[in-house]
């Protein structure tokens, strides 16, 4: 099923969204027709949906939401090792691609070696990588009966009125932090994305809503978060280069970091015109207008049920 909310109340809805999920994540690490890297970002990806609810029932969920989401979170960073060196070859393939007419890849040659030799390290650990894929799974099935324990309290928006608000007005404020020359930082556009990508979680969740309009927002709101996202991957990659040890620096390097500076400051310039439209309304009036969505949505759902 599609990860949204179902014609229940809120309070069966939520649960069988997270199960859902965590059956999901479960299938996903015992498919044995997936490799170690396909089963750990699925598995992660449904911890970041699961997160993505509990922020929408934040105030309404008991006993806590503090508490079930560290939860997910630690159990997807169980999985961190594994995906990190993933991602790094993953990015470092991206960016020779994205610059071959500047640079010669051939003569990063060495840095892909240092990234694969490293990745290598830990899919040869077997030992740990089973130990880590297991410990996963025993907390997905413990998840379980978290789940069953969970009190959403309220009936209808009031329930996710407030998680939905705050996940729109913080990523509001780290936008306007993000580009504000008084607290300009790489850490704001961090939240920034983070945001952005609950608040797609959230649309995602809604979508049924009203179907049409909902899709049209969540494609542009995943359009920015694929921005801030390259974002995000060109400041990991020149964090990496500037802390690899005095033997694998050149020239090169500082002609790969100049580059990369000045497609961030491009990526910083196209998000900023698109964030603007994507959180152009305060969060009262963005609430205000989902909350009628949502009446209508409950009304059409009394009368044809």
């Amino acid at each position: 099923m599609a990860f949204q909310i179902h014609n229940d109340s809120i309070q069966a809805s939520v649960k069988k969204v997270a199960i859902e999920q965590i059956d999901k994540a479960i299938a996903d690490v015992r498919n044995n027709n997936l490799d170690i890297h396909e089963k750990v970002h699925n598995s992660r990806v449904r911890c970041k949906n699961i997160r993505g609810l509990l922020r929408l029932i934040r105030t309404s969920i008991r006993p806590s939401y503090q508490a079930e989401n560290i939860f997910f979170r630690d159990c997807a960073r169980l999985l961190s090792d594994i995906r990190d060196s993933q991602s790094m070859i993953e990015i470092f393939d991206k960016i020779m691609t994205q610059f071959k007419h500047q640079i010669n890849p051939k003569d990063f040659n060495h840095i892909h070696k240092h990234l694969l030799d490293h990745q290598s390290k830990i899919i040869q650990n077997n030992e740990g990588i089973k130990s880590s894929l297991n410990a996963f799974l025993k907390q997905m099935l413990y998840a379980h009966s978290r789940v069953d324990e969970w009190k959403i309290e309220g009936s209808g928006f009031h329930c996710i009125k407030d998680g939905l608000k705050k996940t729109y007005a913080d990523g509001k404020k780290a936008m306007n932090n993000a580009y504000s020359h008084h607290h300009s930082s790489r850490d704001n556009f961090h939240e920034w994305r983070k945001s952005t990508k609950y608040h797609s979680h959230h649309l995602k969740l809604l979508r049924p809503l009203w179907i049409k309009p909902m899709e049209a927002r969540l494609s542009e709101v995943e359009n920015l978060s694929s921005l801030l996202g390259d974002e995000h991957d060109l400041t990991i990659f020149s964090n990496l280069l500037h802390n690899l040890s005095e033997e694998l620096k050149n020239n090169e390097l500082e002609v790969l970091i100049d580059l990369i500076y000045r497609q961030k400051t491009h990526l910083h310039e196209k998000a900023r015109v698109l964030g603007l439209n994507v959180y152009a309304e305060s969060p009262k009036h963005f609430s205000r207008r989902i909350s009628t969505y949502w009446s209508n949505w409950e009304k059409f759902n009394r009368k044809n049920n």
